[in-house]
Formats: C-alpha cells, sequence, structure tokens
C-alpha cells in the first residue's frame, strides 16, 4: 500500500459484519495505511452495503475530495463500481484469471462495469497516469 500511496489519501469501504471486517483489517495491519475505513455494517446493517451510497460519501467527506479525484478499486462488478460511476470516481476493477475469484460469477449490475480492468496492482501507475 505505501508504495502506491505516495501523498494520496486512501480509505477503505468493506461489506460484512463489523467485528468480523475489523478482525480481518487488524489481523491484515490495514488500518495504518488508511485515512478513512468504512464498515457498512456499523452504519446500520445490511442495508448500508455496497451499492448503498452512505459510505462512498463518507469516504468522500474524511478525504475531503470528491468526483474524478477519487478512484474506487474493486473486485464485484454486481455491487462496487455502481456508486463510484455515478459520482464521477475513476474505477477499476482487479481481475486475476488465475487466482480463483470469489465473485466470478456476478453479474454486472446496470451502470456497474468498471472503467478500467487489471490484472495486477502493479498496472495502476498507467492506467492512472502516474
Amino acid at each position: 500500500l505505501t508504495h502506491f500511496a505516495g501523498d494520496a489519501k486512501l480509505g477503505l469501504i468493506t461489506d460484512g459484519t463489523h467485528r468480523v471486517q475489523a478482525r480481518k483489517v487488524a489481523a491484515l495491519g490495514l488500518a495504518p495505511h488508511f485515512r478513512e475505513i468504512v464498515f457498512t455494517d456499523a452504519l446500520g446493517g445490511r442495508a448500508f452495503s455496497k451499492p448503498h451510497p452512505k459510505s462512498y460519501e463518507q469516504i468522500e467527506a474524511a478525504l475531503g475530495a470528491a468526483g474524478d479525484r477519487l478512484v474506487y478499486i474493486g473486485d464485484n462488478p454486481a455491487k462496487d463500481f455502481i456508486v463510484p460511476n455515478a459520482r464521477g470516481w475513476t474505477s477499476i476493477m482487479v481481475h486475476r484469471p488465475e487466482h480463483r475469484r470469489i465473485h466470478a460469477g456476478a453479474q454486472v449490475a446496470p451502470g456497474g462495469a468498471p472503467q478500467h480492468t487489471i490484472a495486477s496492482l502493479t498496472e495502476l501507475p498507467s492506467v492512472l497516469g502516474l
């Protein structure tokens, strides 16, 4: 993460049971790398899971940016990219064909096609023009 962040401000949106997701974040040592972490379950339960806009709005407020100044990276075309696309963020799907994907059978939601698809995070600089 530090390699890609540079001077960038990072946020994380994660669905699932708050307690479980918080343990994952702690186990992976992710918290220090993010200015804001939104556990959608903590916003009010499943009703606030992606693609509910509240978590994205919270990230915009915490990072002090909106629209084309933000990049969303995800892996589930059924829910990850709908709101970022609607809000003008750059949307990027990580698709690693050599790995079994949790969301391999996910259908692209209306308005939810990512603007870019990459096979590795090492492709980010070129996609983002860095």
